[in-house]
């Protein structure tokens, strides 16, 4: 999720995973992942988590997945740019369902970015399992779909996700046919 960076990418993302937050229409902030928040101070935020979201493989959701992340988007050139102010090193988890999230630098656009795009979270177990080149083929997320199958340059069909924390997609499924 840390590389995506077009429209053909970030449209499936956002079925597949989910973020911490939304930033809707009228530019407020909503839960999503999160179901609070609060400024600590000039570097620091608290995020309390979601409690009983399930990945679409049944895994738990906890604070350990925000972090893995999040940390995730410090290892590749196309999200270090927008993640310099992440400070990976400070930020942690309080306990399953809490993580302080620190900033390298005061950084007035966080929330927004923890909005998603590249700040996406997924499965640390599942990752950490499936290994990166499998996880990129088969992502595990929390978000309404789940991906079912991707013919590469062609097409991908999102399922439904049984296991989405939200109310269901009102679709069973998705199809993304994409041409050169």
């Amino acid at each position: 999720p840390r590389r995506g960076n077009s429209v053909a990418n970030n449209i499936p993302m956002r079925l597949i995973y989910d973020s911490l937050m939304f930033l809707n229409d009228d530019a407020e902030f909503e839960p999503r992942l999160a179901t609070k928040w609060e400024v600590i101070d000039d570097t620091h935020l608290r995020f309390t988590l979601r409690e009983g979201v399930k990945f679409s493989n049944g895994y738990d959701f906890t604070a350990e997945d925000v972090l893995y992340s999040l940390n995730r988007t410090k290892l590749d050139s196309t999200s270090l740019s927008t993640m310099k102010w992440y400070d990976e090193v400070n930020s942690k988890a309080e306990n399953a369902h809490s993580v302080i999230i620190a900033m390298n630098y005061p950084y007035a656009p966080a929330l927004q970015v923890l909005c998603g795009g590249r700040t996406w979270i997924g499965s640390k177990k599942a990752m950490e399992e499936m290994g990166e080149e499998a996880h990129a083929r088969a992502p595990i997320g929390a978000g309404p779909y789940k991906l079912t199958t991707w013919t590469t340059g062609a097409s991908m069909l999102l399922s439904r996700n049984d296991n989405y924390w939200g109310e269901p997609a009102k679709t069973e499924k998705v199809l993304f046919k994409y041409s050169a």
